[in-house]
């Protein structure tokens, strides 16, 4: 869990942001529901009613991660069609039963593209998506999508709690015999780092066709899978170069990387953790009383029967320092000012934004 915050740059909009833990959180976690019936469908010798079940809930899965977000379909896909892929070329049993759960979830691909909801956003962006397609834009955006890929690949290699937490998962894993066993450790690592690349890629691809860049929201949404992705070349590494070092085979090693990883996570300026554990002593009860005051305002005038309120921000730009880090989203826009309004039933705001 540690390795996961300590990747999103805003943690609030993933958990209680409703857009946000009602699109590319549920994605995630419906995405990672599918790969685990993916998995049990691999390692099932149960007979088919046994199957017959993983297929069915890698199915409700699959189509719910395609459906919640883009960034989730795209790797949902991409994972989907790679493992059946790779089953028909090892020409394993089990390639009928993903190429059913591959086809089953194209059907959830076609329902998300021609959603009504995804037709009126296309329509408001101005852009004939289908016409860029076949055009040579395509191939410049092509290249934005791997520049993109590559520099947050970078960028979220550049956590030292995100290396050392990882290297101690898979170290402890190879350790206790237990390993991670998919079928990978035979491929070679830079083969799987340029699937894991080219996953990525497609995962923004939507966004970079759509918007000509890639919002933090698809970042954080993209990160899990690349979080999953690196252990898992992690893993193949390991096996492959590391498993004889005389010095991993001892305990304490493990002892102390993980008091340093878990001190990292507690007391690190750049921890997402310590950052959180900062908004409760700190900064909340600065924020709540911000906040209890507006309501009272707002409160106040409408029990004057005023129907038009003028509010400013929370926060001014010399106080911009004292704003909650993670556990709070951003103060509200022009949108939430009117459906907050709406709810303490004032007919409009003016809102004023801070001067910069």
């Amino acid at each position: 869990m540690n390795l996961y915050l300590s990747g999103l740059k805003s943690v609030g909009a993933s958990f209680y942001w409703f857009g946000g833990y009602t699109s590319f959180t549920t994605g995630i976690i419906a995405s990672l529901f599918s790969y685990a019936a993916i998995i049990r469908l691999y390692y099932c010798k149960e007979g088919v009613f046994n199957r017959i079940v993983y297929l069915s809930c890698g199915v409700i899965f699959s189509i719910v991660s395609i459906g919640a977000y883009d960034v989730s379909m795209m790797t949902t896909c991409w994972v989907l069609g790679s493992i059946t892929l790779v089953a028909w070329v090892r020409g394993e049993a089990i390639k009928w039963w993903y190429l059913a759960l591959f086809g089953f979830s194209t059907i959830g691909i076609y329902m998300a593209v021609v959603a009504p909801g995804n037709q009126e956003r296309a329509a408001e962006l101005g852009h004939d998506l289908g016409q860029i397609l076949k055009s040579p834009q395509i191939l410049t955006i092509f290249a934005k999508s791997i520049y993109f890929a590559i520099t947050q690949i970078f960028s979220w290699l550049n956590s030292l709690i995100l290396v050392l937490g990882s290297f101690l998962i898979v170290a402890c894993l190879n350790h206790s015999k237990v390993g991670l066993k998919l079928g990978f450790n035979n491929v070679h690592p830079i083969l799987f780092g340029l699937w894991l690349l080219v996953g990525i890629t497609a995962s923004v691809f939507p966004s970079v066709l759509a918007y000509q860049s890639v919002w933090n929201h698809s970042w954080q949404c993209v990160y899990l899978y690349f979080l999953i992705g690196w252990i898992y070349l992690l893993n193949i590494l390991y096996t492959k170069y590391l498993t004889n070092f005389n010095i991993l085979k001892k305990i304490r090693v493990y002892y102390y990387g993980f008091g340093i990883f878990f001190a990292m996570c507690f007391f690190s300026g750049t921890s997402n953790v310590h950052l959180a554990y900062m908004d409760i002593m700190t900064y909340a009860p600065s924020h709540y009383k911000k906040v209890r005051q507006r309501e009272s305002i707002i409160k106040e005038h409408y029990t004057n029967s005023i129907k038009v309120i003028k509010l400013i921000p929370l926060y001014s730009n010399d106080e911009k320092w004292s704003v909650p880090n993670i556990l709070y989203t951003f103060d509200f826009n022009d949108d939430d000012a009117l459906q907050y309004a709406r709810y303490y039933g004032i007919d409009s705001v003016n809102f004023k934004q801070n001067l910069q």
